[in-house]
């Protein structure tokens, strides 16, 4: 679980490694929370659009954020689901995910 302590201890050092496994080809989909400590969603959308990364994004969040919402879509996000949500909501998205990859 070296990869979730990563991610709780030092952030901005799990996003780079993070867009560098992305980049690589070393992933099908990615599940993003809108809200991360060092870089929100929408950036790393942009960030990884700017890679020329075409790995589908499933975008989740507990905030009412309907502006982010459509410009996370517009930008090509596969989905955006709201927590709560229910699990056939996240294979959902994620078999839609797959099947764009």
């Amino acid at each position: 679980m070296w990869i979730v302590d990563l991610a709780l201890r030092r952030p901005y050092t799990f996003i780079v490694l993070a867009i560098s496994i992305v980049i690589s080809g070393g992933l099908a989909c990615l599940i993003v929370d809108m809200r991360m400590p060092g870089m929100s969603g929408l950036e790393l959308q942009r960030q990884m659009a700017f890679a020329n990364s075409h790995i589908p994004i499933i975008f989740i969040t507990a905030y009412a954020e309907d502006n982010r919402r459509t410009q996370a879509l517009e930008a090509g996000a596969v989905a955006f689901l709201y927590k709560p949500f229910q699990e056939g909501e996240l294979l959902n998205a994620i078999d839609a995910a797959l099947k764009d990859s």
